[in-house]
């Protein structure tokens, strides 16, 4: 039996913010990425999940579609985490898990 169900990833991403001048005050962004098995396309579509934090509004939760889950503009990493067993399932655990 071939399984082709989606993927989740881990992503890594530069925040924009730095703690100073050297390699150490570097920060980073953490998301998540939703992909298809297969990735024979060039761009292969895909949703992107996370939480923002804005000194306006607060912690903001968003899901981006996106062209190609691949490569988005800033990314500098994604680690293959698991097998989606349930898509809807897990859209409805990022949606409801409170932001602190």
């Amino acid at each position: 039996m071939v399984s082709n169900k989606n993927r989740l990833y881990i992503a890594l991403y530069p925040s924009g913010a730095t703690g100073g001048a050297t390699p150490e005050g570097r920060q980073y962004h953490w998301g998540f990425l939703v992909g298809p098995k297969a990735e024979k396309s060039k761009e292969v579509p895909g949703t992107g999940y996370h939480v923002k934090n804005s000194i306006v509004t607060g912690w903001n939760y968003e899901e981006l579609d996106l062209r190609d889950v691949q490569n988005t503009a800033t990314l500098l990493a994604r680690l293959l985490i698991a097998k989606i067993e349930d898509d809807e399932r897990l859209k409805e655990v990022f949606r409801t898990t409170p932001l602190v």
